[in-house]
């Protein structure tokens, strides 16, 4: 056989094989929009069914050592809102002290009143550090706690528990650390001479408060 009928015979044949092959299909892929995204993870407070105003969240979350503190105030908006400066002017006031096991320390603004210790325990440990009444219009609370420390990075906790209060007050759950990031504001505190300055993470939520508490670890 001649090389020019060699040629053309692997030529049919190439043509052959190719034309075997099934078509690829098209494939869609659905991506989601930033605004999707944003909208499944950020504060999407459901008002109360009969009319009344949301609850309002006011918390700082300060991972330390083996523990974690918690400071939190809720209450019916309005009443919470009345006090955001003051709430600012105790979280710039905080201070922790102590070698083995730190505790906080702090300058309370006016109306603001210590009660006597009343200690809380949850699994035989001590949770409830202090209980600070806030007095106005409409009586507050400020709760302040402290709770074991997870395993892991300091932030895994701080996550873990923004989506404790954010069960509190029945809203979606924050999927990662980034809408963490975009949904809380940091600060850092001069600790003490003994300690570096501590980064804390406040939280500012608006929802409407779960009668049953939002989850079993509701000490904070």
């Amino acid at each position: 056989m001649s090389a020019r009928l060699v040629s053309i015979a692997a030529a049919l044949l190439l043509t052959a094989v190719v034309g075997c092959e099934p078509e690829e299909s098209i494939r869609y892929y659905e991506v989601p929009t930033e605004k999707s995204v944003y909208d499944a993870n950020h504060i999407t407070p459901d008002l109360k069914a009969d009319g009344e105003a949301p609850d309002r969240m006011l918390g700082a979350i300060v991972p330390l050592g083996t523990q974690v503190w918690f400071f939190k105030i809720v209450g019916a908006e309005a009443a919470v809102a009345a006090q955001q400066a003051a709430w600012q002017q105790f979280v710039d006031s905080l201070r922790f002290s102590g070698e083995a096991s730190p505790q906080p320390s702090w300058t309370l603004p006016a109306g603001w009143v210590q009660a006597p210790s009343t200690a809380e325990t949850a699994g035989g440990m001590v949770t409830r550090f202090a209980t600070i009444r806030i007095d106005g219009p409409t009586k507050l609370e400020m709760s302040v706690t402290a709770l074991p420390a997870p395993r892991g990075a300091p932030q895994s906790a701080v996550l873990m528990n923004v989506n404790r209060w954010r069960g509190q007050l029945q809203l979606p759950l924050l999927k990662n650390q980034f809408w963490l990031e975009e949904t809380t504001r940091q600060t850092e505190i001069a600790a003490s001479e003994s300690l570096a300055a501590l980064r804390v993470t406040l939280v500012d939520l608006l929802g409407t408060r779960d009668p049953s508490g939002g989850g079993p670890m509701t000490a904070g």
